[in-house]
């Protein structure tokens, strides 16, 4: 039986690519059960496209011997699907989430949309996001997720939209886990907006390029951001 699928979905993807450019809209659905809220309020910036492969392709469609012979081109932007996404996610979770003006600040760039379809589905998402909080780093982490759908049978836009959003599902479980255990409440010091022409700006700067290099411990840097602030008083 298992040979016999194998076949079906060979034959159909060499047809398949009689239809040409694929173009899956790419949606979302939160898996996040509803909570109270919790009184923080947060913005999410629109994310940057850093993605180097392509800007407008997230794939290629293959025949039954693996050569590309389509594309996979969604009608929506990656970029807003994912930072939409997000915003569902945080919503869900409790934060007021506000278009602009909050002390809590989610930013962020994606490197990597990508779906495949050969015998089977498998999308990947990845992408960099800060948390901030008046300028003040809390959060600093990459995101690479790869997921499997199963059979691609007719390799249809349905079914590459259906990949990209359970792949993105997995993204956004692991960005809550790590939001959620943020100290929002944590003090920091408000990096003016005056400040950011000055030499303060510019030498925090440095600390975090240093911090996020590894050439600094976040003990170590932290202590030199202290030292820093404490010459400004």
């Amino acid at each position: 039986m298992k040979k016999h699928l194998m076949i079906i979905a060979s034959l159909l993807l060499v047809s398949g690519c009689a239809f040409g450019t694929r173009r899956p809209y790419l949606d979302y659905q939160t898996t996040t059960p509803v909570k109270a809220q919790n009184n923080i309020s947060i913005s999410v910036d629109p994310l940057v496209d850093n993605r180097t492969w392509s800007k407008e392709k997230i794939g290629n469609v293959k025949n039954g011997y693996g050569m590309s012979c389509a594309d996979i081109v969604p009608q929506n932007s990656v970029t807003e699907w994912i930072g939409n996404a997000l915003k569902d996610e945080l919503k869900n979770s409790g934060y007021n989430v506000v278009a602009s003006g909050a002390p809590n600040v989610v930013s962020g760039e994606v490197n990597d949309v990508f779906c495949d379809a050969y015998f089977s589905y498998t999308g990947r998402v990845g992408f960099h996001l800060f948390v901030k909080k008046e300028g003040n780093v809390l959060l600093d982490k990459n995101y690479a997720i790869s997921k499997n759908t199963g059979v691609s049978m007719a390799a249809t836009d349905q079914g590459y939209a259906n990949t990209m959003k359970f792949t993105l599902q997995d993204s956004m479980k692991q960005v809550m886990d790590d939001i959620n255990k943020v100290d929002f409440n944590v003090k920091v010091t408000k990096i003016e907006e005056s400040d950011k022409s000055s030499g303060l700006y510019t030498e925090l700067t440095k600390l975090d390029d240093l911090r996020k290099k590894g050439i600094l411990t976040e003990d170590e840097f932290q202590a030199q951001k202290k030292l820093l602030l404490e010459k400004q008083q």
